[in-house]
This record gives structure tokens, sequence and C-alpha cells, in this order.
């Protein structure tokens, strides 16, 4: 999956519309922000495919918190703060 992709998933699990080009870089510039546990959660769920256990098996930690800090991960992202720099004005 490219970045565009993977930018697109997220953008759509977030529920904001439809991504185009300008807003392709504000999420790629968000997902950055998160601490690097969270940033590796969204990598392994959306863009390699693996399950919320596969994910948990993976980085040590169980299936019910990886799903916990997928959700606290779209939760950070969908703060206005993120959400203004990945709309298009």
């Amino acid at each position: 999956m490219t970045d565009k992709e993977f930018a697109a998933c997220v953008y759509e699990k977030l529920k904001l519309g439809q991504l185009d080009r300008m807003s392709e870089k504000g999420v790629l510039d968000a997902i950055g922000k998160l601490d690097e546990q969270l940033q590796r959660i969204l990598e392994l769920y959306l863009r390699q495919n693996m399950t919320f256990k596969q994910v948990g098996d993976k980085i040590g930690i169980s299936q019910g918190m990886a799903n916990y800090n997928f959700n606290k991960a779209l939760l950070k992202l969908k703060h206005p703060y993120n959400c203004r720099k990945m709309r298009v004005s």
C-alpha cells in the first residue's frame, strides 16, 4: 500500500470526506506526530491488513489493547487542530 493509499484509508476511517492531494500530506503529517506505538498500530492494521490479535501479538500487547490504541489514534487524529490541517480550505 502506498503512502497515498494509506492516507486515504486513514482519512476514510476518520469519516472526514474525500481525500485530495492537499489533505494527503496533512494526514501523513498528523500520523507522524502520534507516538510510535500508535503509528505502528495504524500501520499494521490498515496498511498490512492485520487483525487486532495479530497486531497485539506483533507488538506485545493484548488484542483488546491493540483495538483500544487504534481507536485512541483515530481520536487523536480527529482533534480539531489535526482536522484543520487535513482539510483543504
